[in-house]
């Protein structure tokens, strides 16, 4: 019996120095990664990541941290449906999952996916005020992008403007939804009825006044012309025709291109307010848990 447990116990043993050797070796590949990683070399840290032999591994953490590392690599590279996939391949004993998590959120809000995102923030384990402010302020947002202004009001009640890694991206927040509150209330129905009075001025409600200053002149230079052919020629001279011809059509677009406007305008402002409120939504992730 001696003779056949000897041999097993040896056999045992030189497993599990060379899958402790493989694990170390997998360490030493894992901290050169995140070198890479931390000198913005990541498509040659994904190289060398696809290269590990990870089914050979006997550490769930180490696989954790490779999916992470992976995952972040991706997200620096902008290629979001890849880096969110790996995020969440992050296991939840690891401790990356609470990070994972949050960028993964991060990925699907840059995607347009908030459903998806909303549906990740809801799974993260909060142990921590700062963390706790740092999903309030992703739900906040959230509420922002879709318009939800009395959402946006229910989590920016929870506020502090207190921690020095989320406050500034709080007041950003409330200047926004201030902003858009306003530019919300602006009337298609107002811009064309203002420049049916006053040529332009509708344009110059609606926030382009460059257009309405031209539009103005334009319209009143046709008018002017009309008037004088009037005058001069009577209404049934060509000039006359011509010229009040061009001033109606030019008149009638003045009214349609501000009605336009305040519809073009909102939705200018409101890309740029998405791309104000996703970096900033954003930009806490990176002073929690790093690049």
């Amino acid at each position: 019996m001696k003779f056949i447990l000897l041999p097993l116990l040896i056999f045992s043993s030189s497993l599990v120095n060379a899958q402790q050797e493989i694990n170390i070796q997998a360490s030493r590949e894992i901290g050169f990664i995140t070198y890479l990683i931390n000198s913005q070399q990541d498509d040659e840290a994904i190289y060398h990541i696809n290269q590990l032999q990870v089914n050979r591994f006997s550490s769930p953490g180490l696989l954790d941290t490779i999916c992470y590392l992976k995952a972040k690599a991706f997200y620096n590279l902008k290629q979001l449906d890849s880096s969110a996939c790996w995020f969440l391949k992050v296991g939840a004993k690891s401790a990356y999952y609470q990070s994972a998590l949050f960028f993964a959120s991060a990925d699907y809000i840059f995607l347009k996916q908030p459903d998806k995102a909303n549906e990740i923030l809801n799974r993260i384990p909060v142990i921590d005020s700062l963390a706790i402010q740092a999903r309030n302020l992703q739900y906040a947002g959230l509420c922002l992008l879709d318009h939800n202004y009395e959402g946006y009001k229910r989590y920016s009640l929870n506020f502090g403007h207190s921690n020095y890694a989320i406050a500034d991206e709080e007041i950003i927040l409330d200047d926004c939804y201030k902003s858009m509150k306003l530019d919300k209330d602006k009337s298609m129905f107002l811009a064309g009825s203002l420049s049916a009075l006053v040529p332009g001025l509708g344009k110059i409600y609606a926030g382009k006044p460059g257009e309405g200053i031209s539009s103005f002149l334009l319209v009143s230079f046709l008018a002017a012309i009309t008037v004088e052919n009037y005058i001069k020629a009577g209404p049934g001279n060509f000039k006359t025709i011509g010229f009040g011809s061009l001033f109606t059509i030019f008149y009638l677009g003045n009214i349609y291109g501000s009605v336009v406007s305040i519809k073009v305008s909102k939705e200018e402002l409101y890309r740029k307010y998405d791309n104000t409120i996703q970096l900033h939504i954003h930009i806490p992730l990176r002073n929690i848990y790093g690049k």
